[in-house]
């Protein structure tokens, strides 16, 4: 299982890239955010 240093290793390491590319920290962050909250409502949709 994977431990949540990781996690935010493994979420950082694409920022680098993304940043590259034209998107800042604070819109990625707000992106992340939005995922897992609509991958926390959907698992709570299915109970």
């Amino acid at each position: 299982m994977i431990d949540a240093s990781q996690i935010g290793k493994r979420a950082w390491s694409y920022a680098g890239g993304l940043q590259s590319a034209g998107l800042s920290c604070v819109e990625y962050v707000e992106q992340l955010t939005m995922l897992l909250f609509l991958k926390t409502a959907k698992k709570l949709v299915k109970k």
